[in-house]
């Protein structure tokens, strides 16, 4: 309710010509919140006249808040497309990290949003960025369960064999939650079968792919997997073999 009303006096402020010259010098100012008035206006998707006024006036598109989220990053987390489009038109930084290395593009795969991700690769999103985990958009689309979103980054050259900080592929994350679709996407966009899993004795990233399916018992993997030459000797970290596992 307060945003609204917030609204309201700043599209007043707007209109008042004796207050140009003023509001000017004070319309990327935060208010006690924390948010700019451009963040609060990409938070309602029935303010996109007050933002597209905001923006003529020359509101700054790449103003972060006090949580360190851009107009960009706030108005994908609303899955407010019509703001996306506008602070697009007006440049927006489709690149630009939040607190936690989020981009435009990785938020736009945690909200499983194929339209927001498109318009954002349409416009130079840099399609291997890392957050502070080392994950890429490309993981996040992964562990959500996009099959759509997948499909659209490795259509954008996205790197199938990244790994995160702890260890973690594409491959791996898709093989333990059982998304043979998106395992098989991953192989056939050239990812490694014998890529060298994580080092963290608690994590099943520690399991190759083989092994993981096995450990997972997903046979139509395990079957994908040896079809396409996966190493049935190779051992993971702890020195086991997909028979181990499989015992």
């Amino acid at each position: 309710m307060g945003n609204k009303l917030l609204c309201g006096g700043v599209t007043d402020r707007l209109h008042d010509k004796s207050l140009t010259v003023r509001w000017h010098e004070n319309i990327d100012r935060p208010v006690p919140s924390g948010e700019t008035l451009l963040t609060i206006a990409c938070q309602d998707a029935h303010q996109e006249e007050l933002l597209q006024k905001l923006l003529r006036e020359g509101a700054s598109v790449n103003k972060v808040n006090r949580n360190g989220n851009s107009p960009l990053h706030v108005a994908i987390r609303e899955r407010n497309e019509e703001a996306v489009d506008l602070l697009l038109e007006y440049q927006a930084d489709v690149n630009v990290r939040d607190t936690s290395g989020l981009t435009p593009l990785h938020l736009a795969c945690v909200n499983k949003d194929l339209a927001i991700a498109t318009l954002l690769l349409e416009k130079g999103a840099n399609v291997d960025q890392r957050d502070w985990w080392q994950n890429t958009a490309l993981l996040k689309a992964v562990q959500c369960g996009s099959e759509d979103l997948v499909k659209l980054q490795l259509q954008h050259n996205a790197d199938p064999n990244v790994c995160n900080r702890f260890g973690g592929s594409a491959l791996h994350y898709a093989t333990i939650a059982d998304y043979c679709a998106i395992s098989r996407l991953l192989v056939d966009a050239g990812c490694h079968l014998h890529t060298q899993p994580g080092s963290d004795k608690d994590s099943s990233y520690r399991y190759s792919p083989l092994a993981a399916a096995i450990h997972r018992d997903c046979f139509d993997c395990f079957c994908f997997f040896l079809d396409r030459g996966a190493e049935v000797n190779g051992e993971d970290v702890k020195r086991k073999t997909p028979l181990v596992y499989s015992l």
